[in-house]
């Protein structure tokens, strides 16, 4: 079945299309939802906030352009080759797959690794906006997130964390107040995606905040006896990634994956070439499924 011309992710930020640009190859042309398209300065917003990271090659997605036309705001950015996670976790229910826990392990040691190295470089730069429909697992077994220019214009918003929730699929801490778009909330926000990893399927919208301890302890369980350690221990870590403690939670994405790291006891090549089998596998066609399309060297879901 074809690819549709645009589509929507369930991010909340506007309708997408893929074009081709005669500097840039295949790029993602990202339409604004008109409650930010209408907010006074926000294509300068999101330019200044873009070439901030403009060069984390192979970390980020770059921003080459944003234009307005009328009331209508587009971004044009690169597309990333490889499998979106919210594209993985859609196929990981369908199929009923059952990743392992190493292979939980792996992706989530690729995502933290990925976000430790944005909260290295550019400190103190967040994204802001981190969800499964804006990380991509590349076919190296990296993972790059996209739309972070977005996290420039969210907190002027204002929302609530209920509504963050409810309108990007942004997990955030609890706040006396307003939510605060920081590193910790980086954090947070990538916990809730390996959460949805570790339990194979899409958190949903009553999913976060009230169900998050019920489905912590789903995760790796029950375990097989000789890692039932490993299995507490990775929700203990997922504990503190969610912010969910009184103390010990992490602060950044450099303390979330040094704490994961001895967890995992794997190299960095070893994580990578995990990731690749895993997207490798997931973008194998199913007898009867719902296919697979690749668009522009992005592997997504049809129509």
């Amino acid at each position: 079945m074809a690819t549709p011309a645009t589509y929507r992710l369930t991010d909340g930020l506007g309708e997408r299309r893929i074009a081709a640009d005669p500097s840039h190859g295949l790029v993602e042309v990202l339409e604004l939802a008109p409650e930010l398209a209408t907010r006074s300065g926000v294509a300068a917003l999101i330019e200044r906030r873009a070439s901030v990271v403009g060069s984390l090659d192979g970390v980020v997605a770059h921003v080459h352009g944003v234009a307005r036309q009328g009331a209508a705001v587009f971004v044009t950015a690169d597309l990333p080759r490889g499998l979106r996670l919210s594209t993985l976790l859609g196929i990981a229910a369908s199929r009923h797959e059952r990743l392992s826990e190493t292979v939980v392990l792996h992706v989530a040691q690729a995502l933290m690794r990925s976000l430790a190295t944005l909260h290295r470089h550019v400190e103190p730069f967040v994204h802001g906006a981190i969800c499964p429909d804006h990380i991509v697992l590349t076919p190296d077994g990296d993972a790059v997130f996209t739309d972070a220019a977005f996290g420039a214009v969210l907190p002027d918003l204002e929302y609530s964390r209920e509504r963050l929730w409810k309108t990007f699929g942004l997990a955030m801490p609890a706040a006396a107040s307003l939510p605060r778009f920081d590193q910790r909330a980086d954090v947070t926000q990538l916990a809730a995606v390996i959460l949805a990893v570790a339990i194979r399927r899409h958190l949903t919208e009553a999913d976060f905040p009230r169900a998050v301890p019920e489905l912590l302890a789903s995760v790796m369980a029950p375990a097989a006896p000789d890692a039932l350690e490993r299995a507490s221990q990775f929700r203990a870590w997922l504990q503190r990634a969610l912010q969910l403690p009184s103390r010990g939670v992490f602060s950044s994405a450099l303390d979330a994956e040094r704490s994961l790291t001895p967890l995992v006891g794997s190299s960095s090549r070893e994580t990578r070439a995990a990731v690749s089998a895993l997207v490798r596998e997931l973008t194998m066609p199913e007898a009867g499924g719902a296919p697979v399309v690749n668009v522009g060297g992005q592997y997504c879901r049809s129509a």
